[in-house]
Order: structure tokens, then sequence, then C-alpha cells
């Protein structure tokens, strides 16, 4: 077997591969999030408050993260497993985000995310263009400068 140039070190043995980030949750995986309300198995959840999911109340719900994957029969905040949509991410914010908001890269040095803005009335192609960008919902709200987790979508 023969190798790429710089994969072993001048005495032959190999370099140990260095994974400088991995993601707090990953696709397929199941995390547990506080609920707001009760929920049934299967019900989709949207985020509803900083690190708090409820049962989607909203048609074409822009903060759908994923389903439900156990009842929990009492009302006020609880803890849920859920299925999520995608893997979750920490990353240092552009600006303010708030959780449930859907974020973007940022062009900002040593800033992740930002925040996508409110799209005008009525929608001009700059809010298209970001609705394209779009890479997941915010689960957590932080200041600028801040890291916030986010779900990839």
């Amino acid at each position: 077997m023969t190798f790429p140039p710089g994969v072993f070190s001048a005495e032959g043995t190999p370099f140990a591969q260095v994974i400088d980030y991995v993601p707090p949750w990953l696709p397929g995986r199941v995390l547990t999030l506080s609920l707001s309300g009760s929920c049934v198995g299967g019900d989709f959840l949207e985020v509803a408050g900083d690190g708090l999911v409820a049962v989607c109340v909203t048609a074409a719900s822009r903060a759908f993260i994923g389903v439900a994957g156990m009842n929990v029969p009492s009302p006020g905040p609880g803890r849920v497993t859920v299925y999520g949509r995608g893997p979750v991410h920490e990353s240092v914010c552009d600006g303010p985000v708030t959780a449930g908001q859907q974020v973007v890269t940022s062009a900002t040095p040593g800033r992740q995310v930002a925040a996508v803005a409110a799209p005008a009335s009525p929608p001009t192609q700059a809010d298209v263009n970001n609705s394209r960008a779009i890479l997941g919902i915010a689960l957590t709200s932080a200041p600028d400068a801040v890291k916030c987790r986010w779900m990839q979508i």
C-alpha cells in the first residue's frame, strides 16, 4: 500500500489525524431538550425559546427541528427525547441571535453565523437569496461574539 507524501513522519511512523471540531450532536442521534407543554411521540417540534421546544402550532414552521420520541403528558417544563433534523453545531455569532431564528454564514472574521434578517414587505431579491443561504435554526440565544447552538437543516 502506498501513501501520499506527508502522511508519514521522517521516521516512517504515521502522523496522527487531529480532529479540530466535533458537533455536539450528529445526525441520526437522539438529543434531549426541554419541552414547553406536553407532547405525544411523533409530534413535530419547533424551537419555542432559548433551549426550549414545543409542539409545532404553525403551518410550515420555519423553526421545526425534529420529532418527539416519547409522550410527555404533563404540561409545563419537562424533558423530551427528540429525533433531530440534522447535526447540532456551536458557532460564534455575528450580532445577536435569538433562539428560533434562521442562521446564515457570516462574512465577519472571527464570527461564523448571523441571524437572517426579517424579509422586506414585499420581499426583495435579497430576501430570496438569503432564504437559499440558510444553514439552520438557532436552538439557543446569544449576543455578538458568543457561541450559540444551532441545528443544521
